[in-house]
């Protein structure tokens, strides 16, 4: 159980990796799960566009902080939150905050029947059968005589907020909040959490939503990491808007001041001197060509030639698995046709039987292989409307099926060539997809019955006698 504080500028991405990378795995567990994320899903809606079930104790509860009534319900946090449960409170600044009316130290425990009218249906009742379960099997009793439990033989709750923070691991809770600005959570929540993440967006030259994480002590007055101290870079994929809106109009915005990385000396030296190696390798290879051809004019036999047989693996139907072959004869001092052939095999399909070199480039999900399962068109006068389902297939070998307008809502589009042929466009990246290869199963030749040498010598006499 922990408390981590993820912090950093718009567009940094620390809430999407936040529901990406913690809120959805609590999910996958069978987690109670309560958030302010703006714009989430219901649990049934992320159950089908992701395409898989959670287990049946997973819940997920969406309490707003934008209205004055959830803000209250957030400032007294825990005194409703189901016990066990994983917390995730987005834009904390602007809760617990003495504008919003916010006294840690006013801040007492009153008990979930106090927030009741302003809970969602049926969470008493939930939130009573959750705290049965944690209900104490043998009652603890200090030397006293003063029972370690409430009137009702349940634990005792948090006294204060502070106090529900300090001791969030008895209760079972991970809690994770979501800032742009550390300096404006208190002291108190900062004391107690495990430790704090700082992200800057590390878009540019190609890579896209990929954030840095910078792991310090939350009390740290600098955020900066040093030369020594360790960062590492993920990439948050882009299947994390099927779980929420990330912002109230429904657009991905991205953040502007990564656009500083092309102003970096050592990227421009490091491109001069790439250039530079092209233009040598170029110019090598059209020095060579240059002095073969001028060999063959005069005569002069060139270095042997070879047969090059350039391969691509995949879906005939899809046209990936057509071998050509470009076969360049060995040419001798005599102007003779040689013998000797070496075959040079050249691999570059960016699908072999469906498999994708990296999925994250061209695919939300994590899968190995890609397919075309179907192309539907529908009809009407003049109106023309089509949809595909593709099966992806992961590292195990399951099938998981999406379909083309959920992955539409992620900017992806498609070209369809036939019922078994779609080009995949996402951004400036497109690729082939075809159906499964199929399978052909060898097919026994047909035996003919031959006729024993008794039957062919009377037949030929019937034959003779007919003649004769």
């Amino acid at each position: 159980m922990a408390v981590i504080i993820r912090h950093g500028p718009a567009g940094s991405y620390k809430s999407s990796y936040a529901v990406w990378f913690e809120l959805l795995p609590a999910l996958r567990e069978g987690r109670v799960v309560v958030t302010n994320v703006e714009g989430m899903k219901t649990l049934d809606e992320i159950e089908r566009l992701l395409g898989e079930r959670f287990p049946i104790t997973a819940r997920l509860f969406r309490i707003s902080s934008q209205t004055s009534k959830g803000k209250k319900l957030w400032q007294h946090w825990y005194n409703w939150v189901p016990l066990g449960a994983f917390v995730l409170i987005d834009e904390a600044q602007d809760i617990y905050t003495k504008t919003q009316g916010f006294v840690m130290e006013k801040n007492l425990y009153q008990g979930v029947d106090a927030f009741a009218d302003d809970l969602p249906d049926e969470f008493l009742g939930f939130y009573k059968r959750v705290l049965d379960k944690f209900k104490p099997t043998d009652t603890y009793i200090d030397d006293i005589g003063e029972r370690v439990v409430d009137e009702h033989g349940n634990v005792v709750m948090p006294a204060d907020f502070s106090e529900s923070f300090q001791r969030h691991r008895k209760y079972n809770w991970d809690i994770v909040l979501c800032t742009p600005n550390i300096k404006k959570i208190s002291d108190e929540m900062k004391s107690v959490a495990e430790m704090a993440v700082a992200h800057k967006s590390r878009d540019g030259l190609g890579f896209k939503r990929r954030t840095r994480l910078f792991e310090h002590d939350p009390r740290s007055t600098t955020i900066k990491p040093a030369k020594e101290d360790a960062v590492q870079v993920k990439k948050v994929p882009v299947a994390v808007h099927l779980l929420y809106q990330s912002t109230a109009t429904g657009g991905i915005t991205k953040a502007g001041v990564t656009a500083s990385i092309y102003k970096n000396p050592k990227l421009w030296m490091a491109a001069a001197a790439l250039a530079y190696g092209l233009y040598s390798i170029g110019s090598g290879i059209y020095g060579y060509n240059t002095a073969n051809n001028d060999s063959l004019s005069s005569g002069q036999a060139p270095i042997e030639s070879h047969q090059v047989n350039v391969t691509h693996n995949g879906n005939a139907q899809a046209n990936m698995a057509e071998n050509m072959a470009v076969t360049i004869p060995t040419v001798t001092q005599d102007n003779s046709m040689g013998d000797s052939n070496s075959v040079i095999k050249v691999s570059h399909a960016r699908f072999d039987n469906g498999r994708l070199d990296n999925p994250q480039l061209v695919w939300p999900y994590a899968f190995t292989h890609l397919y075309v399962s179907g192309v539907q068109q529908f009809i009407d006068g003049e109106l023309k409307d089509e949809m595909i389902l593709f099966e992806s297939i992961d590292d195990s070998g399951k099938s998981k099926y999406i379909d083309s307008k959920i992955l539409s809502q992620l900017g992806y589009h498609f070209v369809v060539l036939d019922h078994c042929g779609v080009v995949v466009v996402y951004g400036e990246q497109s690729s082939f997809v075809a159906c499964r290869p199929r399978v052909d199963y060898p097919q026994k030749s047909p035996q003919l019955i031959q006729p024993n040498r008794k039957e062919q010598l009377q037949g030929n006499e019937l034959a003779t006698a007919f003649i004769g």
